[in-house]
């Protein structure tokens, strides 16, 4: 609500405007999120991002490192675009959820105040459920959508290889939720985040 009064009056005085989400996810424990209770004008749903990682001290090294750039910034979110999805930078990508439009991970109509619940796994289909819905199946983001139940392998998009990993069988899912919505307030309908919350860091194993 901050971010439409500051629109509001900056647009009154002939100032740019900022917009930004100043409302995040809520999230109660791991894989585990819903919406916020007050979502902001510019609010469509709720991204979810995900990176698999060849060992627990690289997803927890780049959390650390992230966490920090995060608070930080000037703007809520704005380092989601720059930093969290930037292909030269930490290089999350958006899960897919199987069977839902294209838009927001998870559209504001669908998760409303229910809460989503995701599981992974290595040898079934790794899904998302929202409050009472049947289960939705969760595909890695790759050019070709693929289960998570397919290992990843060194050159996958969305996979941080570790040459000195010493259990090839183990791997580290770690996934972020950040609120979205588009910039209505300048006309400009660029995408909008809110600051990103983590779900946690899941372990799959292959062996």
């Amino acid at each position: 609500m901050a971010a439409l009064v500051a629109a509001a009056l900056a647009a009154a005085c002939g100032i740019d405007i900022v917009s930004y989400l100043s409302q995040q996810p809520v999230s109660d424990g791991p894989n585990l999120v819903k919406a916020p209770a007050a979502p902001d004008s510019m609010y469509l749903g709720v991204e979810l991002f995900y990176r698999i990682y060849a060992t627990y001290d690289d997803a927890q090294s780049d959390l650390t490192a992230y966490s920090a750039k995060q608070s930080s910034e000037t703007i809520p979110g704005e380092s989601v675009e720059s930093f969290l999805l930037s292909q030269s930078n930490y290089a999350y990508r958006t899960l897919v959820v199987d069977g839902l439009d294209p838009g927001p991970t998870l559209r504001a109509s669908l998760l409303a105040f229910d809460l989503a619940t995701l599981a992974f796994s290595s040898t079934t289909e790794s899904t998302i459920t929202i409050g009472a819905n049947p289960p939705y199946d969760l595909s890695r983001n790759l050019p070709t959508p693929v289960s998570f139940s397919v290992p990843p392998t060194e050159g996958d998009q969305d996979y941080e290889h570790n040459d000195d990993d010493p259990d090839t069988g183990i791997f580290y899912i770690h996934t972020f939720a950040a609120c979205y919505g588009l910039d209505t307030a300048n006309s400009t309908f660029r995408n909008l985040y809110s600051k990103a919350v983590s779900l946690g860091i899941t372990t799959l194993s292959y062996d």
